[in-house]
């Protein structure tokens, strides 16, 4: 996500400062990072935390 935004944004602004376009990256990717990779992430922890707790009780 951050090579394909860092890409785009070489393309389309490619006279701003390389830290200007990271700061602009960041704005984007983090939001949408913990929006869409953290509630997968979490189900994908609880899944494997049920599955240790039910072959432990065995």
């Amino acid at each position: 996500m951050a090579a394909i935004g860092m890409t785009v944004l070489s393309v389309v602004v490619p006279s701003w400062p390389p830290v200007l376009k990271a700061l602009v990256l960041t704005v984007f990717v983090v939001p949408a990072a913990v929006y869409f990779a953290v509630p997968r992430l979490l189900m994908l922890h609880s899944v494997i935390r049920t599955a240790q707790a039910t072959s432990f009780r065995r």
